[in-house]
């Protein structure tokens, strides 16, 4: 199959494209890099293009690609950057997303303009070899203010997480399973 990964070289993308060459696939990587690293990426192999997908030069190389797939993987993953600058978050996760489905529609993966075979899954608290330094999908402080209220509240735990993971393993190694 020819497949296309946008946001190839990011953390999950660059294990996708790896293992579909794995698989004998023909792949074909778009990502601006931005966030992505292109030394996640195999040597050689597949075809590179160094695009952002909200741009119209890459709406018209998909189009053009007879992609018999599309993993569209490129977006902002960090939730700081979405918390401080949610236009630039819509700007890269939606445009982005609605530039890659006009041309999947000259694909004739729109299907019958709209009868759509597609999957969408979400990615959550995925870690791992090659994620970024900084977390991607991480938060890099509590929206919810804990430690302000453990302070106000003079709350400590009643038992420390050492004490707490002893007794945990110690249960666990006494009882017959």
């Amino acid at each position: 199959m020819k497949v296309l990964v946008t946001g190839g070289a990011g953390f999950i993308g660059s294990h996708l494209v790896r293992r579909l060459m794995a698989l004998g696939h023909e792949v074909t990587v778009l990502d601006n890099l931005s966030t992505g690293v292109r030394a996640h990426l195999p040597e050689e192999g597949f075809t590179f293009w160094e695009l952002d997908d909200r741009a119209p030069e890459a709406r018209e190389r998909i189009a053009a690609g007879h992609f018999d797939a599309i993993v569209h993987l490129a977006g902002q993953t960090m939730v700081d950057a979405s918390i401080r600058d949610p236009h630039f978050d819509a700007s890269e996760n939606v445009l982005g997303t609605v530039n890659v489905l006009e041309a999947a529609r000259y694909l004739a993966l729109y299907q019958a303009l709209y009868g759509l075979d597609y999957v969408v899954l979400r990615f959550a608290n995925v870690y791992g070899e090659r994620q970024g330094d900084k977390g991607e999908g991480d938060s890099y402080r509590s929206m919810l203010a804990n430690e302000k209220a453990k302070a106000s509240l003079h709350w400590q735990p009643e038992v420390s997480l050492e004490d707490g993971l002893r007794r945990t393993v110690a249960y666990f190694a006494s009882a017959e399973l």
